[in-house]
């Protein structure tokens, strides 16, 4: 990888393609990656993607041997402080200029670290982290060296920051995927839906893309319409969904029978204990109202005499006469 990228951007996180490749591709096979993906320069052009060697000047390498390059530092672009930029998952198109969008716009939501995109953009540099691929790896790291000696494939990486040249990025690996096969294999900080545009590019230029898939156990081919086991699959699935519901919808009928059949036995049971309280409360106030009668006549009849005394005792006191207290006080 240039000099000039790995510089600015090895102490940063950022949004990031990687992919694991041989040390020695097939020679006829990496040829036609080169020239497949010369193919894609001009398109790539029209689309605002200007690309150049991997120090962000001059022009990119494309040959039989290396694939070498990076956006275009001097881009004119707008400057302003993106922070560490990330795409949505539905972000796509490229911004020639902040505000002349081919296909979308800039988001004005704001992830932790920076902008969260919607569209390809840079800050006034549209160059990165530069995107190289060899025929043949003539500088092997010394902490890869371990994996090319036993032939296990070998990790690389390009951190694009989803500026416009992050579509060419795309764009080869896509094309290298095609004609190298298993000697690579690519994962993504994005999703398939960040793909879409770099594939659809290939098929139509190049005939061939629509059926890309990242290698993780998530991403799947957004074009699968030649692929009679994943529709055989969509329509077992889907019928089993419908029985699985329509079990559960007689389910949900038979418990809700069962419901109202104990909500209307207990609502009998209620009357029924309703009835026999009423019937002995009823029965109970007419006991207390009867005892409450013969006391009143009891206590009307000890009432009678006892007003007849009062009334002698009246008459007395107006003619000056008295009875015989000692004999009251003894009745």
């Amino acid at each position: 990888m240039g000099h000039h990228a790995i510089v600015r951007s090895a102490t940063k996180m950022g949004y990031t393609h990687y992919y694991y490749i041989s040390s020695e591709f097939d020679a006829k096979a990496f040829a036609k990656v080169a020239a497949d993906f010369k193919k894609m320069i001009t398109p790539l052009k029209h689309l605002g993607v200007i690309l150049a060697d991997g120090a962000g000047e001059n022009y990119p390498t494309i040959s039989p041997t290396e694939i070498r390059f990076n956006g275009l530092e001097k881009c004119g672009h707008e400057e302003r402080d993106l922070g560490i930029t990330w795409p949505s998952k539905s972000a796509s198109g490229i911004s020639k200029n902040g505000t002349d969008t081919i296909l979308a716009e800039i988001t004005n939501f704001k992830w932790f670290a920076g902008a969260e995109l919607e569209t390809r953009v840079c800050g006034g540099d549209c160059s990165h982290e530069t995107f190289s691929l060899e025929q043949k790896l003539s500088d092997i790291p010394e902490w890869k060296q371990d994996d090319a000696k036993a032939g296990k494939l070998i990790f690389e990486c390009t951190k694009t920051a989803y500026k416009p040249y992050d579509l060419a990025v795309t764009v080869c690996l896509v094309i290298a995927k095609y004609h190298l096969g298993e000697d690579i294999t690519v994962q993504s900080d994005g999703t398939m839906e960040n793909w879409h545009e770099a594939m659809i590019l290939c098929h139509h230029f190049l005939g061939y893309g629509k059926g890309f898939s990242l290698d993780d156990d998530e991403s799947v081919p957004l074009d699968v319409s030649d692929s009679t086991a994943m529709v055989t699959q969509y329509r077992k699935n889907k019928q089993e969904i419908a029985s699985i519901k329509e079990s559960q919808e007689k389910l949900d009928e038979e418990q809700k029978e069962k419901i109202s059949q104990i909500n209307q036995r207990y609502q009998d049971t209620i009357r029924e204990l309703e009835k026999q309280q009423h019937k002995e409360t009823k029965k109970l106030d007419e006991l207390i109202n009867a005892a409450k009668e013969k006391t009143n006549n009891t206590i009307e009849q000890l009432s009678s005499p006892m007003e007849q005394t009062n009334r002698v005792m009246y008459y007395l006191r107006r003619a000056g006469k008295t009875l015989d207290i000692r004999y009251i006080d003894s009745v």
